[in-house]
């Protein structure tokens, strides 16, 4: 046998006992494949929207809880962003997916039209009895056309699964651009924390004191405070907000020691670096207090007389006089004779019936009677039980409008089987095998 032949041979038995039943596999596989990345998708799109409105609830929380749900919605829009460019790599894979199953239902047709066509052309090829480097020339073309579509096959795999696994190294380039703005995050947080340690301690400040102030009082209980720094002007507003708000004149109020007068001791020595509490401790002028006259009354009150109220005269009762009812006729209207008007409507007389009724009963109405009976429609058949199996000639041609009605043609022969009650009959063909119905009036005894 040709080399070539033999080759041909091979590559037929490779993609019809190997190729095709692996695509067979890898179709089931990729579509199960594709459910179970679209149910992924679907999985995480929701757990990213709860992830999302477990964050946002933190809003209003302690500022630690809103500072933590914050980040942790940071995240969860990273997590979103990174399942949408995997959903760019499911895409992908579902296209080359419902490629491949398509390709392995029509792939065995496929390779049995290849294997029918080289036989055919191979039986046309010998007939004509060529020479041994005709047919070297013919087996050569073949094999180089089989080798070419197994070739074709596993490159189109190869390709596709090529450029779907770009798309996870798209999705891996960007995970990693995410890793890197969080390193350089927490990278300045520990710089920040660092150069926070390395700062010289600060003394605390002097913890506030409350004292008493007597408020009309010209002494008061006062006590200095570590701090130099508060403004008196401040403290004297703070002050008196809060004396405006006291309904006793001698009423003890406790106030914090940031917000008290800062007077000048005698003991202490002012500094040039408070020049301006100075001047404002200068500048106060309290005014003394004034007492203002009561108001005069110049109205006396009036006197109420609160007598008790006179009882009420007590009503004369009449008898009321009930009078008998009289029999009055009622008025009747006087009898005018008038010529009938158009369009009058005559009434038929009305009959006396049995028992009183308030509704009138017309001699005219119809007594109801029970509705009649359908009767189904028999439409007498030109055949009889006699005729079942006599031969019948069609005389014009049917076309059949249900899936149980027979199409014949003028001038056919069929067998009379069955003869319905509705003008149909039941034939078969005498050259064939059809049965069907068609209207009687479309055949008729031979």
């Amino acid at each position: 046998m040709n080399a070539d032949r033999a080759a041909i041979t091979d590559v037929q038995n490779q993609l019809n006992n190997q190729f095709l039943p692996a695509v067979k596999s890898m179709g089931a596989a990729g579509a199960e494949l594709l459910r179970a990345f679209q149910a992924l998708q679907r999985s995480t799109d929701a757990y990213c929207t709860s992830l999302a409105q477990l964050a946002r609830s933190a809003k209003g929380a302690s500022p630690a809880a809103e500072n933590y749900g914050k980040q942790l919605l940071e995240t969860s829009k990273q997590f979103r962003d990174t399942m949408q460019h995997h959903e760019r790599s499911v895409a992908n894979f579902s296209v080359f997916a419902n490629k491949t199953n398509r390709f392995s239902t029509g792939e065995k047709d496929v390779l049995k039209e290849m294997a029918s066509r080289f036989a055919k052309d191979e039986k046309e090829f010998l007939k004509t009895k060529p020479s041994a480097e005709a047919s070297g020339k013919f087996y050569a073309k073949e094999r180089e056309y089989f080798v070419k579509q197994q070739e074709l096959r596993y490159k189109f795999f190869f390709d596709r699964h090529e450029e779907w696994f770009k798309t996870y190294g798209d999705l891996i380039e960007y995970c990693q651009e995410v890793a890197n703005r969080e390193e350089e995050g927490s990278r300045i947080h520990a710089s920040t924390k660092t150069s926070e340690a390395t700062k010289p301690e600060e003394k605390p400040a002097a913890p506030s004191v409350l004292v008493a102030v007597e408020v009309n009082g010209t002494q008061s209980d006062r006590k200095s405070t570590a701090s130099s720094k508060a403004s008196s002007a401040s403290s004297i507003e703070g002050i008196r907000s809060r004396l405006s708000t006291q309904d006793d004149q001698n009423s003890i109020a406790l106030i914090s020691e940031k917000q008290l007068v800062q007077t000048n001791p005698t003991e202490t020595a002012p500094s040039n670096e408070h020049r301006l509490a100075e001047i404002a401790q200068e500048n106060i002028e309290y005014l003394p207090q004034r007492e203002w006259p009561q108001a005069e009354r110049h109205h006396e009150s009036m006197a109420y007389d609160f007598r008790p109220r006179e009882a009420s005269p007590e009503r004369a009762r009449t008898a009321l006089q009930l009078h008998p009812a009289q029999n009055v006729a009622q008025p009747q209207p006087a009898v005018a004779r008038a010529p009938p008007k158009f369009g009058y409507q005559v009434f038929p007389p009305m009959a006396a019936a049995t028992n009183p009724s308030p509704l009138p009963v017309y001699a005219a109405d119809p007594k109801p009677t029970p509705a009649a009976r359908t009767v189904p429609v028999v439409v007498p058949s030109p055949f009889s039980a006699q005729d079942y199996g006599v031969s019948l000639e069609v005389n014009e041609d049917y076309s059949p409008s249900g899936p149980d009605q027979l199409s014949v043609v003028r001038g056919d022969r069929v067998t009379l089987i069955k003869s319905g009650n509705r003008g149909w009959i039941f034939i078969k063909e005498a050259s064939g095998n059809r049965t069907g119905w068609i209207p009687a009036q479309f055949a008729s005894k031979v």
